[in-house]
């Protein structure tokens, strides 16, 4: 199975080294319904006001590999 890389504008892999913004952890719910997004899973808009443990439980009651995007790499998601 393949996971898509997020780049940003100019194609490069996000990391420190391309000064990616690093990740809120007050927004962690909401980062992780975005990147479920991200790997083409449909999250219900609600998770992102829920904790943690509810968004993974989501995630692994529906995880489903036929929608994870075939690409290489993708834009990076927009923030909310």
């Amino acid at each position: 199975m393949h996971l898509p890389v997020a780049v940003n504008r100019n194609g490069e892999k996000l990391s420190k080294q391309t000064l990616a913004r690093p990740l809120a952890l007050e927004d962690a719910p909401a980062q992780l319904v975005r990147a479920l997004r991200f790997l083409g899973q449909k999250p219900p808009a609600y998770l992102a006001a829920g904790d943690l443990p509810e968004i993974w439980g989501w995630a692994l009651q529906n995880w489903r590999t036929d929608t994870i995007p075939r690409q290489r790499s993708l834009p990076e998601p927009e923030a909310d």
